[in-house]
């Protein structure tokens, strides 16, 4: 019975070529822009998931309250709240600042800029990511050490091991000597779904630690802070004010100028990493983030133009299945005249709409592939199609082919089934 199924299906598909072409391209086409859509909200939402332990870890923004003037929101924050946060706030695991500085590196008779990011020793505590080369847990044990990305590596040094090699740098924070730097280890270089970047790290201590330590109110860093299993951002956020008043100290200049206490004039707030993409937008204000910042609004409309174009699509795909079955009366007579009853009729219109459904995903895939390229270059994005995995989109895509051949067929079907053989075959003759 199937195969007869499948066999009808084939030869009214091959049969009604024009029809077939209009029908099945048009779904294709709508699978395609789908799926291309949802491409890129899944890399927009994507972000940072691929860190351990990613759900805890948190970023410390930082707002300031002037009185006359407009809140100046800041993703950063002052170097001394890392080491004040881990001795005053029990649910802090471990906490590491990130730094930007681009010294120039002197290899060879070349000069290259260079951007660098200084962390704390406890780097790898929060974010546990692995050495390609060299041992994780003295690769950060000197000052003077560093650690390159896999691309950077190459850079200086080809596809020969970096490791014990040295590297100049010059003029970075408020130093302008040269320093040697050991090459100590070799990371991966970070994901494009990543609101960091990593090219080259070394620590703070030695390095910039004056220009970061020195300042409360210099917002100059971005420091992550690791919590412990069972903690919340609650439980510290709730504890700012005091803080704030207690902990950090007061400018004589600030109280004298504004009269607010630390707690009036400054708000800090705690955002899991896996939000700041496309949640930090607002906080960064007009300092903007390390990488460039996606938008949620953007993204959901994305979402919601993809639902319009499946359900234009879908509804197009009933509409064109309903005028072909309508011209199938006579076969659909003859069929039960045989002996076919409605529960069969039904079977195999619903099955040819499937069948055709299935096609137009297989096609759809061809089309997702041969945009791709174009649709990089729109977004300055690098989408790939993959079928399996956390970011497989075969699954989907069958299910969204299945759902528009089910409702494309459903209707016609029902409709066909409930036909009186005896009337159409007397009005055909």
């Amino acid at each position: 019975m199937f195969k007869n199924y499948v066999l009808t299906a084939w030869r009214n598909t091959v049969r009604h070529k024009l029809y077939s072409l209009i029908t099945i391209g048009g779904l294709a086409i709508g699978l395609a822009a789908t799926v291309l859509i949802l491409l890129f909200v899944y890399k927009e939402t994507s972000y940072d998931t691929w860190v351990p332990n990613a759900e805890r870890i948190y970023r410390l923004h930082t707002t300031y309250n002037i009185p006359g003037r407009d809140a100046l929101r800041s993703v950063r924050s002052s170097g001394p709240m890392r080491q004040a946060f881990q001795d005053n706030f029990e649910q802090v695991e471990n906490a590491t600042r990130l730094g930007y500085v681009t010294p120039r590196v002197f290899k060879d008779g070349a000069v290259y800029d260079q951007q660098v990011t200084f962390v704390d020793p406890e780097f790898f505590e929060v974010f546990d990511l692995p050495l390609l080369q060299g041992d994780r847990a003295s690769a950060l044990a000197d000052p003077k050490s560093l650690i390159l990305s896999e691309s950077t590596s190459r850079i200086y040094f080809g596809d020969a091991s970096p490791l014990g090699q040295t590297l100049t740098l010059c003029c970075f924070g408020p130093e302008v000597e040269s320093k040697d730097f050991q090459i100590t280890g070799v990371i991966a270089d970070t994901p494009e779904n990543a609101h960091f970047e990593l090219f080259a790290i070394s620590l703070i201590d030695g390095n910039v630690a004056e220009y970061y330590d020195e300042s409360w109110t210099s917002i100059n860093n971005y420091t992550y802070y690791k919590l412990k299993e069972g903690s919340t951002p609650e439980q510290i956020s709730e504890r700012f004010p005091w803080f704030l008043d207690n902990i950090m100290p007061s400018s004589d200049r600030m109280q004298a100028e504004i009269g607010m206490s630390n707690s009036k004039l400054i708000e800090l707030s705690l955002m899991p990493i896996q939000d700041i993409h496309l949640g930090a937008k607002f906080q960064a204000g007009d300092m903007g983030d390390i990488r460039p910042l996606g938008d949620r609004t953007l993204v959901m409309g994305f979402l919601l133009i993809a639902f319009l174009i499946l359900g234009i699509a879908t509804i197009n795909f009933i509409n064109l299945a309903t005028a072909r079955f309508m011209h199938r009366a006579r076969e659909v007579s003859m069929r039960k005249v045989l002996g076919a009853g409605r529960r069969q009729i039904t079977q195999q219109f619903l099955g040819e709409a499937v069948l055709a459904s299935l096609f137009a995903s297989i096609l759809a895939l061809g089309l997702v592939e041969l945009m791709l390229p174009w649709y990089n270059k729109l977004l300055s994005t690098n989408l790939t199609l993959q079928l399996f995995g956390s970011e497989g989109v075969l699954a989907e895509l069958i299910l969204m082919a299945l759902a528009a051949g089910l409702v494309g067929g459903m209707y016609p079907a029902l409709y066909v089934g409930k036909m009186h053989p005896v009337k159409i075959l007397k009005a055909n003759q």
